[in-house]
């Protein structure tokens, strides 16, 4: 009954717990695991990205994008859909923004209010990196600075990210950051016909709209986890 919870069962997953009764539960977690703080939140983040694909959700996480570059630059758009869209929470999220030093290295930039977090996203990209695009990193954080606002304090957290390429890994940099080399061949072609069949396949998370946001069409991905098949015709509100 520690943490206000007899069982797992009092947990409801759709509800936005207050940090205090999260970390009362961390408390918990610290007493039974004798780990440091920044050892729990890693490993939980570990086992939150492994938990996530288990359950289903690695089909959205998967067609965010097609690298981890892009991946952590798309988290605001993700978080942003959890919190508004799938469970109406007035929570404000965190803020990601990744920055290409070179082909095996990453700036990961993590701006939060919410204390003692920064160490979970250590877990988070790591397993990410493994689970979604088959490759080894290594991750540390930088630097941590404080900038008070008017009515909180904003955590800003610097990580630098290594693309592991030593053997046995030997990892590439296909699913890891941007290429430099674009070839606009094809996109220079007179001749580029799209069928909406591909175009919706190419982009399985777009979302088409007239000008009366009546939706025209949508991507593969929403098509089908949402059963919008049916559903032609349906404004955007």
């Amino acid at each position: 009954s520690k943490g206000g919870l007899s069982s797992i069962d009092d947990v409801d997953p759709s509800n936005a717990y207050d940090d205090a009764d999260t970390f009362a539960v961390v408390g918990i977690c610290l007493e039974v695991t004798n780990w440091s703080l920044g050892e729990l939140m890693e490993n939980f983040g570990d086992f939150f990205v492994v938990w996530a694909v288990e359950v289903g959700y690695d089909k959205m996480l998967l067609a965010m994008a097609n690298n981890l570059h892009d991946f952590l630059d798309n988290l605001n758009f993700m978080h942003y859909f959890i919190n508004q869209c799938s469970f109406h929470s007035e929570m404000r999220g965190p803020n990601f923004k990744c920055i290409q030093i070179d082909e095996e290295t990453l700036q990961l930039q993590y701006i939060s209010r919410r204390r003692g977090l920064n160490a979970l996203v250590l877990g988070l990209v790591y397993r990410a990196a493994r689970v979604l695009y088959n490759i080894e990193i290594t991750i540390g954080i930088t630097t941590v600075t404080e900038y008070a606002r008017d009515t909180a304090t904003d955590i800003h957290t610097i990580y630098k990210i290594k693309l592991d390429t030593a053997p046995p890994h030997s990892s590439t940099t296909e699913h890891f950051s941007k290429s430099k080399k674009k070839d606009h061949s094809l996109i220079e072609s007179a001749n580029f016909p799209v069928k909406l069949r591909d175009f919706n396949q190419i982009f399985p998370c777009h979302i088409c709209f007239d000008r009366d946001l009546i939706i025209e069409h949508v991507g593969s991905f929403l098509l089908n986890e949402y059963n919008l098949g049916d559903r032609k015709g349906m404004r955007l509100k």
